[in-house]
C-alpha cells in the first residue's frame, strides 16, 4: 500500500501539480499553434484560464483555515476548468491542428488519472 505524502504546501497537492502541468502544455503546445486571428480571443482566453487554475488552487490553499474562503477559490478554479474544457473543444472543433490534437488535450496523466496497463 502506498504511503501518503504529508501535505505541507500547495505544491504537494496533486490537483495543483496536474493543473500546472496542463497549463504548461496549453501554453507551449496548443496556444502557439492557433492562428494570429485568435490572438485577442481564443488564444487570450486559453492563456488566462489555464494560468488561473493553479493560481486559484494555490491561493485557496493559503485560506484553507477559512472553510468559506477555501471553497470560494476551489469553486472559482472549477469554473476556470470548465472554461478550459470549452475553449479546448473549440480549438479542436474549429482548427483541428493535427490528428493527435484531441488526444494531446486529454492525456490521462494531465487529468490525474492512471492509464490502464
Amino acid at each position: 500500500m502506498e504511503e501518503k505524502k504529508r501535505i505541507t504546501s500547495f505544491r504537494d497537492l496533486e490537483v495543483y501539480q496536474n493543473t500546472y502541468r496542463a497549463m504548461l502544455v496549453v501554453m507551449k503546445e496548443i496556444a502557439p499553434k492557433l492562428p494570429d486571428s485568435e490572438k485577442y480571443d481564443l488564444r487570450d482566453q486559453l492563456s488566462r484560464a489555464c494560468k488561473a487554475i493553479p493560481r486559484l488552487i494555490a491561493e485557496g490553499y493559503a485560506k484553507r483555515h477559512q472553510k468559506a474562503g477555501f471553497q470560494k477559490y476551489i469553486d472559482d478554479a472549477m469554473g476556470e476548468c470548465n472554461e478550459m474544457v470549452v475553449s479546448l473543444s473549440e480549438c479542436r472543433d474549429i482548427y483541428s491542428p493535427s490528428p493527435e490534437y484531441p488526444a494531446a488535450c486529454c492525456r490521462d496523466e494531465w487529468r490525474g488519472e492512471r492509464a490502464e496497463a
